[in-house]
């Protein structure tokens, strides 16, 4: 019953954190478990939101229909200002998805040339002032 509400909680989180194919794979397993616990239905988690998060709710969910839509530069720029943990990701992750689909996709690399990921060094930075002020994300 404990691993069912685990893994529902976690569908709900990584759907949050626009991990779709991590929210997927919980969701499966969660299908396929509900089917074999006693009133595994019955157990609906509800997230848990951190005070941050609930003050930057709008601006959060803007920033994740930006995300949803592929739209990672607005998204991150939409949460330039939100303090939490769950917006402090979704930020980071779409600068990093950002700088993914920004690669130069007309110009084909050489054999051994690997195109780098142009936020890679922001990200970078900005985790390194996370760890010395022991943030987590």
């Amino acid at each position: 019953h404990e691993v069912l509400r685990e893994l529902q909680e976690s569908i709900l989180e990584c759907s949050s954190r626009g991990l779709v194919n991590s929210a997927k794979w919980a969701a499966e397993n969660a299908s396929c478990l509900i089917k074999h616990v006693p009133g595994g239905a019955d157990s609906i988690p509800t997230m848990k939101y951190d005070d941050k998060l609930l003050q930057e709710w709008t601006q959060y969910q803007l920033a994740k229909t930006y995300f949803d839509l592929k739209e990672f530069r607005r998204a991150a720029h939409a949460l330039r200002a939100c303090q939490s943990m769950q917006s402090t990701f979704l930020r980071l992750y779409a600068l990093f998805l950002a700088g993914e689909k920004e690669k130069e996709p007309e110009v084909l690399p050489r054999p051994g040339q690997v195109q780098k990921n142009k936020e890679l060094s922001t990200l970078r930075h900005e985790l390194a002032l996370m760890h010395e002020k022991d943030t987590q994300i």
